[in-house]
């Protein structure tokens, strides 16, 4: 039995024709494929860059004091409160993370990877003073960018699996808002030993054991 009937094929000059041609696929096949990965390692790279940006904005010290400031807002309040200044500036940095995302510099992994917890916390917390600024300005579109993102963080959890925010919650407890206010202050702190020269003291030595 014959598979492949090689007879009156060429190899060069009249009738090679196919075999070039078949040349010129692979290689525009091997070139498509090169220029592939390369916009891939391009894009990868971009996006971490993307990413980096926002940790430096994130970690900024006047932010940081802005999302200290908003936590002790809403901690002190017995009712639900107008949006703050500062509140409003920690859910413009959603808002901005929503519009990195909806352009295709980020994406959904990344959001859920570096932005997932801190994405669900806010959202929950600021929501009541969200929805009433909603209702003050006359404006029920506003905020629906941040809205999604929260969404899409969920989604992008529930697919992988892993839990950065238990998605049963569905408020903030006081106790959370008590826990990030002492990372807050102790950041700061921090901050400020490092803007003045002051060196921690060294850790105090472990107790040694009495069977030792």
């Amino acid at each position: 039995m014959t598979l492949i009937n090689l007879t009156g094929l060429a190899l060069f000059g009249p009738g090679s024709e196919w075999l070039w041609a078949m040349i010129q696929s692979v290689v525009l096949i091997v070139t498509l494929l090169a220029i592939y990965r390369q916009v891939r390692a391009q894009r990868a790279a971009n996006e971490l860059g993307q990413v980096q940006e926002l940790m430096r904005a994130w970690h900024e010290e006047t932010f940081l004091r802005s999302r200290l400031a908003a936590l002790t807002q809403l901690r002190e309040a017995d009712t639900v409160l107008d949006l703050s200044p500062d509140m409003a500036r920690v859910a413009n940095f959603f808002d901005d993370l929503a519009i990195q995302q909806g352009l295709g510099r980020l994406s959904a992994h990344l959001v859920w990877e570096f932005f997932g917890r801190e994405v669900q916390f806010w959202w929950l917390a600021l929501l009541p003073s969200l929805a009433r600024n909603r209702e003050t300005t006359g404006e029920p579109g506003s905020w629906t960018r941040v809205e999604a993102l929260f969404q899409r963080v969920r989604e992008t959890q529930r697919v992988s699996g892993v839990h950065k925010w238990n998605p049963e919650i569905r408020s903030v407890a006081v106790e959370t808002i008590d826990r990030k206010i002492l990372v807050y202050r102790t950041q700061l702190a921090h901050l400020r030993d490092a803007r003045t020269g002051i060196v921690p003291p060294p850790p105090r030595p472990a107790k040694a054991s009495p069977n030792a």
